[in-house]
């Protein structure tokens, strides 16, 4: 057990690092930009660093501030919390070259792991279903664009080194397509020093579902059950709900099982996440329509596309009345 850590990190997430420290005894000390002076995380942790100006670049993304930090307050590891750093590779690589520990998986998964094109490789390669698209990164423009021609919309675009939703743009028409492209970009490398993009196809009406793992880095690797994590404001989580409701036995027992040996095949170190996007055909168990032949109401993911569904309307304007009000069931 450590007796000091720096939490490399803003907002809530620090604080919830800091309160898990304070029950287990171990010391924290935060750091925080000059525009953070009094934010939240700086006022409950108490002990914190300054480490650089506004930007996210000048601050919460630079290593060597952060190393810099965790040394000048006494601390033997560093809890990147998630976005900034956690995925960095070469971060981890310094924290341990400066004699630190770093929370989190070992830097060689990171590279395996971090970078969601080297992640759908590693997904691949281990039979875990990936989501169509680019597995390479690109910062060009116009590579990026001819991607989207030949993938087809609808797609969406992703930045490589990061998540929370950064970077994410869904392209349904090619109008202004170089404008969303920049955009993305821009945002990407404000948010995580790193403009790459990947292209994917959009799911539409797909549901976000996320399998926890926890791996003792020698190949032990079990799983913490899902998470419903649909409910989302521009491409960020707003409610996460256990368990999912409406996902059927063996969709959950395949996407855990995928997992897992995802974890197995990387040796993961430590508890970490893997995301699925499961489509609207894929999610809902198979059950019979009860004997009183009534449907029942508020199937949220039903969508009316099942031929032959009895309960179809016969308008599209029917279709987006009911769609969400009544579950549909094969005639």
């Amino acid at each position: 057990m450590f007796s000091k850590i720096l939490i490399a990190n803003r907002g809530e997430i620090a604080c919830r690092i800091a309160r898990t420290c304070r029950r287990l005894g171990v010391a924290a000390a935060g750091v925080h930009s000059a525009a953070d002076r009094d934010a939240l995380h700086v006022r409950e942790i108490g002990e914190s660093v300054e480490i650089g100006g506004a930007a996210a670049a000048e601050s919460y993304l630079r290593i060597d501030a952060v190393i810099a930090a965790a040394k000048s307050v006494g601390a033997q590891a560093i809890h990147p919390g998630f976005g900034f750093l956690a995925e960095n590779a070469a971060f981890a690589r310094a924290v341990e070259a400066a004699g630190l520990v770093f929370i989190g998986p070992t830097p060689d998964v990171i590279e395996r792991l971090g970078d969601k094109a080297a992640a759908k490789r590693e997904a691949d390669a281990a039979g875990v279903p990936i989501v169509p698209g680019s597995q390479t990164p690109s910062t060009d423009p116009e590579e990026i664009a001819a991607t989207v021609r030949r993938i087809g919309l609808p797609v969406m675009l992703k930045a490589a080194a990061g998540g929370g939703g950064k970077g994410m743009r869904g392209i349904e028409s090619m109008d202004g397509l170089a404008q969303e492209i920049e955009s993305a970009m821009r945002e990407a490398k404000n948010s995580f020093g790193d403009a790459g993009l990947i292209v994917e196809k959009l799911i539409r009406r797909g549901r976000h579902i996320e399998i926890q793992i926890a791996g003792d880095g020698r190949g032990k690797v079990i799983h913490l059950y899902e998470r419903e994590c649909t409910l989302q404001r521009r491409h960020q989580k707003v409610i996460e709900e256990a368990p999912a409701a409406n996902l059927g036995a063996a969709m959950r027992d395949r996407m855990a099982a995928d997992a897992v040996r995802l974890g197995e095949r990387l040796k993961y170190r430590g508890v970490g996440t893997v995301e699925f996007i499961v489509g609207e055909t894929d999610s809902a168990p198979k059950t019979p329509p009860p004997a009183s032949g009534r449907r029942p109401a508020a199937c949220r993911w039903c969508v009316f596309r099942a031929t032959g569904c009895a309960s179809r309307p016969a308008s599209s304007r029917a279709w987006r009345s009911r769609r969400s009000t009544t579950r549909c069931w094969p005639s």
